[in-house]
């Protein structure tokens, strides 16, 4: 029986198979295990690993654009050897346990775990897809109908995981979350295995005895694809570790998928069965689509902030107060899955109307028009600007119409992409051009972070910078010499902010820089108090673990991401007293702006590093242990504790204002750029129509 027989054959429900509703819902829970976790991505390396933005941005950009270079592998074993069936249900097994290892919040357990999800990914996300189509047979027309319902799943899954799984995370603690999209990842799992018989027809191994047959002493084809499988994980553990090397794999992976799509193209004109005598339609064709794929990953990259510098805007300037409940940074991620939900059904009703009134725009127009929304989005940034707050905080509003016009640009492009790949590509080519467009899902991913690296700091977080990893010796050592350095350079500080109170001539066009003085006195004078009380708190624990909780691993690493905090300190307050002398002798803010703005964040980022994010690890590995519980009256860290909050309310203001600068000065040029790019692709749709030769 074919495939296509087999599909009419599938028992029906609300007028679709029965399976389909199976596969909603498996899909639907790994998709919130997927955004749970990396809704928490950025946030949790910034507030657990102590990484600096900079760095945060680096590992999140490898690892999402591994995960949509996975399904291209995935795709294939599934296609050759597995079958869709065995290939999902190995991918959920994965994903499920990489988040189960993110629970040991160690380097080691963190780079294994989120290796173990790309590979999960792979084989879970791009097969469950193709059992939805196989469900409907040729031509049947209830099959974009079916896609439909399968994306609803997709997002309803993405919104529960940012308002339910990602909010879990940020006010529980974060291991709550990752344990709530694991457990996700297995209730989805499981509704796919106990719901087989309504869909493992179309989802069987392409030869399921070969499948079971020995190739390898006494282990089947089946058990080498496994093995195999999981030896990726440690390759892909070195890339998100090393991950200088992955533009060099993207520029080599995506010449080569180039190469031979133009290639195959060109030979299909020549010979091929579906050659147009005396006509290069299928190089043409080819050539528009990666064209296209050009212009997607520049509107990937600008709309992919979502998970990072946006994340981290909406954390330090955005006011999340809604009545007397503050939401998490990471939680405004939600508007997205939830303008989806609600316009989806519109914009599908839409093109089918502009369609039968003969006035729906060309698959590039649609792109151009796409791109040019995303741009307007980051422009509401400057909107919001208009009604920012003594504490330079903008309304959540900002966010709500950024997350809009971001979600109907997506509409405009996303829907009709997959739909492109197939029309404009040869039937025995569709494989290889539907894995240059997830291609560029990578490409645009990895260009995400290098984009919001510009916005970003650098962060305190552990090592010496040199060759060889220094001793536990070395780097108390460390730590005493540099705390004997924060009390001088803090006395440097406090003249050179004395003097700065009286400078002029440094404010320049910019009125809030004359704010600059108040500001930084009311921060500076806390700085040496507020280290002082911590070190005494943090430093006899790191001094003399004995009679503490936690294996040997982790006090290691608190004790190197505590000396990297230290050094930091020490540099970004030397940074700050440089940049105030410049201004005291007569220069422009705007001259120092980068190095002073590097400085105070720096200051803040040191402190919060040895109080907020170490004391915070140990008091989750000593729990039970009241010395340890903040709540208790003989609370070990009490006196770090109050001074912190002092510090914080003097520094947070100063904070945000050179944070504002910095945002509002990046998404000002982005949402520009991007505007500029969707109208360059208007221009050009035209003749890209000419080159795809009919198809729209």
């Amino acid at each position: 029986m074919s495939s296509t027989e087999l599909a009419g054959s599938q028992k029906q429900f609300l007028g679709h198979p029965k399976g389909l509703f199976v596969l909603f819902f498996a899909e639907m829970w790994e998709r919130f295990c997927y955004y749970g976790m990396r809704g928490l991505l950025t946030v949790f390396l910034i507030d657990v690993f102590l990484k600096g933005d900079t760095e945060a941005f680096a590992i999140y950009g490898t690892y999402t654009a591994l995960v949509y270079m996975a399904p291209v592998l995935g795709g294939k074993i599934a296609d050759k050897f597995l079958g869709y069936k065995n290939s999902v249900i190995l991918g959920g097994i994965l994903m499920a346990i990489g988040e189960f290892m993110l629970l040991g919040q160690t380097d080691f357990w963190l780079y294994l775990g989120m290796a173990g999800i790309i590979v999960g990914n792979g084989y879970f996300k791009a097969n469950i897809s193709s059992i939805v189509g196989k469900l409907y047979k040729d031509g049947d027309a209830r099959r974009d109908s079916g896609f439909t319902i399968f994306y609803i799943g997709i997002n309803i899954g993405a919104l529960l995981a940012t308002t339910v799984c990602v909010e879990i995370g940020r006010k529980l603690g974060y291991e709550y979350g990752f344990a709530l999209a694991g457990i996700g990842m297995i209730i989805g799992t499981l509704i796919f295995v106990f719901g087989k018989n309504l869909y493992q027809d179309v989802a069987a191994a392409p030869n399921p005895e070969k499948l079971k047959s020995k190739v390898l002493g006494p282990l089947s084809q089946k058990s080498v694809i496994y093995i195999l499988s999981l030896a990726l994980i440690p390759v892909l553990y070195m890339l998100i570790q090393f991950n200088q090397i992955m533009p060099y794999l993207l520029a080599v992976v995506g010449a080569y998928v180039i190469y031979n799509l133009l290639s195959a193209a060109y030979k299909e004109d020549k010979s091929g069965e579906q050659a147009v005598e005396g006509k290069q339609v299928w190089l043409h064709r080819m050539t528009a689509m990666i064209i296209i794929f050009i212009f997607n990953i520049a509107f990937w990259a600008c709309f992919e902030q979502a998970g990072t510098s946006l994340t981290l805007f909406a954390r330090r300037n955005v006011d999340r107060m809604i009545g007397g409940w503050e939401m998490s940074d990471a939680t405004t991620q939600f508007f997205n899955p939830l303008y989806i939900i609600l316009f989806g059904s519109i914009f599908s009703i839409m093109w089918i109307k502009l369609q039968q009134r003969k006035i729906n725009p060309s698959i590039a127009m649609k792109f151009g028009l796409g791109i040019i929304q995303l741009g307007l989005g980051y422009l509401v940034v400057l909107l919001g600007g208009m009604f920012l707050s003594e504490a330079y905080l903008v309304p959540l509003w900002t966010l709500a119409i950024l997350y809009l016009l971001h979600t109907t640009g997506e509409l405009f492009l996303s829907p009709i992409g997959l739909s492109m790949v197939t029309k404009l590509a040869p039937k025995k080519m569709t494989g290889t051009a539907m894995g240059g467009w997830f291609l560029s899902f990578a490409f645009a991913n990895y260009a995400a972070a290098v984009i919001a690296m510009a916005t970003g700091s650098e962060g305190h977080g552990g090592g010496s910078g040199t060759d060889k990893e220094p001793t536990r010796t070395e780097y108390i050592a460390q730590i005493e010499s540099n705390a004997l350095k924060i009390d001088s350079v803090c006395q440097v500080l406090s003249v050179a902010t004395t003097a700065f109170e009286s400078a002029e001539g440094f404010v320049g066009e910019d009125s809030t820089v004359a704010k600059l003085p108040v500001e930084m006195s009311a921060m500076t004078a806390d700085i040496f108090p507020t280290f002082k009380a911590i070190h005494q708190d943090i430093f006899p624990l790191i001094q003399d673990t004995a009679s503490y909780s936690g294996k040997k691993l982790l006090w290691s690493q608190l004790t190197a991401n505590y000396a990297g905090a230290v050094e930091g300190l020490v540099k970004s307050i030397s940074t700050v007293i440089s940049s105030t002398e410049s201004m005291n002798n007569g220069s422009k803010y705007a001259e120092v702006e980068s190095s002073f703005s590097a400085g105070i964040v720096g200051t803040g980022d040191g402190l919060n590093a040895m109080h907020g994010k170490v004391i915070s690890i140990i008091d989750r590995k000593n729990i039970g242990n009241d010395n340890f519980d903040s709540s208790k009256d003989n609370y070990l860290f009490k006196g770090s504790k109050s001074a912190m909050n002092i510090f914080d309310k003097n520094y947070s203001t100063i904070a945000s204002h050179m944070y504002w600068n910095i945002y509002s000065s990046v998404y000002m040029m982005m949402g520009l750029i991007t505007i500029c790019i969707g109208l360059l692709l208007c221009f050009i749709s035209k003749p890209l129509t000419k080159l795809m030769h009919g198809v729209e």
